[in-house]
């Protein structure tokens, strides 16, 4: 019984760092997203969002499904991004310094979450529905990653 209450504490802190990583992302996105002209940068970073939006939804499903109420990034956190979005974009807006700005953040996301899933694979170890959903997660983040480099 205690085990089964230990993998699924763990399972949901796996989800709860899913949830995190993807909203930031969308929350970027949403920032950066005011300061792109209509065009191929804007309709790739609309698709990419819609993705982190698709994600944070099925992570904070399952993180309510173990009765866990998601939370959310803090104030500081998210004034602190949106502050960094809007002096990034005043000083230069350009899609390649766009595209630069979207690798380093999924960059970002993507060592964290690695981190947190090995961790989790230390501890609990393989094949769970959280890990699948955090690799998911840093697959996307991944293929976002290749899709920017062609905006540099």
């Amino acid at each position: 019984m205690l085990e089964t209450q230990n993998q699924s504490r763990r399972e949901a802190e796996l989800y709860q760092d899913v949830y995190k990583n993807v909203t930031m992302g969308a929350e970027s996105l949403t920032d950066l997203m005011r300061h792109v002209d209509e065009g191929d940068l804007k309709t790739e970073m609309g698709v990419e969002l819609a993705q982190y939006e698709t994600l944070a939804k099925e992570a904070r499903q399952a993180l309510t499904d173990l009765g866990v109420t998601p939370r959310e990034q803090g104030a500081v956190t998210k004034l602190s991004a949106k502050a960094g979005v809007m002096m990034n974009t005043m000083v230069d807006s350009t899609p390649s310094h766009v595209a630069q700005m979207i690798i380093e953040g999924a960059t970002m996301g993507t060592t964290d979450l690695l981190r947190k899933i090995n961790e989790f694979s230390c501890e609990a170890g393989e094949g769970s529905e959280a890990q699948k959903l955090a690799r998911r997660a840093v697959r996307f983040e991944e293929d976002c990653i290749e899709k920017m480099k062609t905006y540099l």
